[in-house]
């Protein structure tokens, strides 16, 4: 099991978490297709945390009102890893 998954609502938020997927190597995952546990941290961009509760043990919440606030919420996300590493 991965330690972060990223879930968005529907292949539209791909976008958004993109650069993400691609540095951290998160496994991403649209939501209407996480029917079980897929990692112990789920980075939710799009759509709220909302029916996603069970599915792991922390809960991340990167949506916006829109697709651009999400994107923004990302990288907001992704600068905050950063330094954590530096």
């Amino acid at each position: 099991m991965a330690e972060k998954a990223i879930i968005i609502n529907s292949f539209l938020d791909y976008s958004a978490v993109q650069k993400l997927h691609i540095r951290k190597g998160y496994p991403v995952f649209e939501r209407a297709a996480v029917k079980e546990k897929v990692a112990k941290e789920l980075i939710i961009a799009g759509g709220g945390v909302k029916g996603l509760e069970k599915f792991g043990d922390k809960l991340t919440d990167l949506s916006g009102k829109d697709r651009e606030e999400t994107g923004a919420k990302v990288i907001k996300y992704m600068n905050r890893l950063k330094r954590a590493t530096n």
